[in-house]
């Protein structure tokens, strides 16, 4: 076996670069090793591909060396967030990918003395930014990237947000204009302490007047704090003891993707105005009560993604499908979980829903009485939730039974430097296809159960069996590239 001649010190390079949990599929490494394969969460199909390789064969095209190289610029390609168990050292060094944060004509930057700093963008042909405006040295806070966890710009507020972490005072969130460094005008408190010591910083952003910081507490539960930083007031607190992805829907609705402890992932929607009659403004996801439950119709027949239109809020009514799932001017949520069946084979299924069928789904349940909504999406038990992309105004295709996913962005890390092109591809069927085939060629399967694939989106067969558990389509493969 491959795994034999590889030595201990190369076996473990290779899972520490690639930082998989579709490593787990990769099932004769040492058995010293399992607890970092159990431990590790993210997912990409393409990094499996390599995994194959060392698996099956080594490669004749490619030598061990030049994987690892391969599986370390993947990895630096993605955009990750930290989750509830990420020790303080991988935080720290999170911290230090932070360069440069930029909206509007102004950028917010740490220079080399690692002190905060905020610039016009440089002008068109020019390769370095204009002088200082003003730094850190100007706050009234301590500097150093051990103290400063986060910033990030509003440009249609002239908002400059600084999220900094003291030893002794916790969290703290300090508003300021950003072309002056004043005090923001808006800001009724200019300075907000978030929590007691031993709560440690995990992301913030905001929205419109909405302010979310993400915190990590003892026991591994992450909790996301959410402020009116115009006001000062916090509006809830959300605790989890799972993964979870948040995303404004309206000024009145919240997104939230997350984990539970006995069921698949979870997409709950909290109304900001039931919040109003709880003192406290807490509520734990993983005890919500008054929740409308809905379920995908059976898993037969034409079954097109996760790409439905509700028409009732009853799961024993039948869902209509359409074959052009959103419309251009439609923003749509990539939804992105993993499954493991343990011994066999992973599975990376994606959901794709537009914002306004969630819109619509909320108001059904409203006129039912419910104050929350969990929608229960797919997957058996050992589903999870990888990540959620929110804001997505980019380009949808189909190809047969691939579709291929397009958009623009700014790079964070390099500022105003450089624009990247990001482009995903989806399989809508064949793993589930390929795997049925594995099933007959073992004498698993039905034999009078046929399964093939289709030359047009839309045909995709899924059936109710346990075994054939591919129900969305699977991102293959994640692709940047500059323009």
């Amino acid at each position: 076996m491959v795994v034999q001649q590889l030595p201990n010190e190369l076996l473990e390079q290779i899972l520490i670069y690639s930082d998989l949990q579709t490593i787990a599929r990769f099932r004769r490494v040492s058995k010293r090793f399992n607890q970092v394969v159990a431990a590790s969460i993210t997912v990409q199909y393409k990094l499996e591909l390599e995994i194959d390789c060392l698996e099956d064969a080594p490669s004749q095209a490619m030598a061990v060396g030049d994987r690892l190289l391969t599986l370390e610029k993947y990895r630096a390609s993605w955009t990750r967030r930290s989750l509830p168990f990420t020790k303080k050292r991988v935080l720290l060094r999170n911290i230090d990918h932070i360069n440069a944060s930029c909206s509007g004509e102004y950028c917010a930057f740490l220079n080399a003395q690692r002190h905060l700093e905020v610039h016009r963008k440089s002008p068109a042909g020019t390769q370095t930014p204009e002088g200082a405006l003003w730094s850190i040295t100007d706050l009234r806070i301590p500097t150093g990237i051990e103290r400063i966890h986060a910033f990030w710009i509003d440009h249609k507020e002239n908002l400059l947000a600084i999220l900094v972490w003291r030893d002794n005072d916790g969290c703290i969130v300090y508003l300021r204009d950003w072309v002056s460094g004043d005090d923001h005008p808006q800001a009724n408190f200019p300075i907000l302490r978030l929590s007691r010591p031993g709560a440690i910083p995990n992301g913030a952003h905001s929205e419109k007047e909405l302010l979310y910081v993400r915190l990590v507490r003892p026991l591994r539960k992450t909790t996301c704090m959410i402020f009116n930083w115009k006001s000062g007031d916090r509006l809830l607190s959300i605790s989890s003891a799972t993964c979870m992805s948040l995303y404004q829907l309206s000024t009145r609705y919240l997104l939230i993707a997350h984990d539970t402890r006995t069921a698949p992932f979870t997409l709950s929607i909290i109304d900001f105005d039931a919040t109003k009659t709880n003192k406290d403004r807490t509520v734990n996801i993983l005890r919500v009560k008054k929740v409308c439950q809905l379920t995908f119709p059976e898993k037969r027949g034409n079954f097109c993604a996760s790409i439905t239109n509700i028409i009732d809020w009853r799961p024993q009514r039948t869902l209509q499908e359409q074959s052009i799932p959103f419309s251009p001017r439609d923003g749509i949520i990539i939804i992105s979980a993993e499954y493991t069946d343990v011994g066999r084979i992973s599975e990376y299924p994606t959901c794709l829903v537009s914002c306004s069928t969630l819109l619509n789904l909320i108001e059904l349940a409203r006129e039912n009485g419910r104050d929350v909504l969990a929608w229960e999406e797919w997957g058996p038990p050992n589903t999870r939730l990888w990540n959620m992309v929110v804001g997505f105004t980019g380009h949808l295709g189909f190809f047969g039974m691939r579709g291929f996913v397009f958009h623009n962005r700014v790079d964070q890390l390099q500022g105003w430097s450089q624009t990247f092109l990001d482009i995903s591809l989806y399989d809508f069927g064949k793993i589930g296809v390929r795997k049925h085939r594995e099933d007959m060629a073992a004498g698993l399967a039905d034999p009078r159960v046929y399964m093939s694939e289709s030359s047009r989106y839309g045909g995709i067969v899924i059936f109710k069996d346990r075994n054939l558990t591919t129900r969305l389509p699977a991102r293959v493969m994640y692709l940047t590239l500059p323009i």
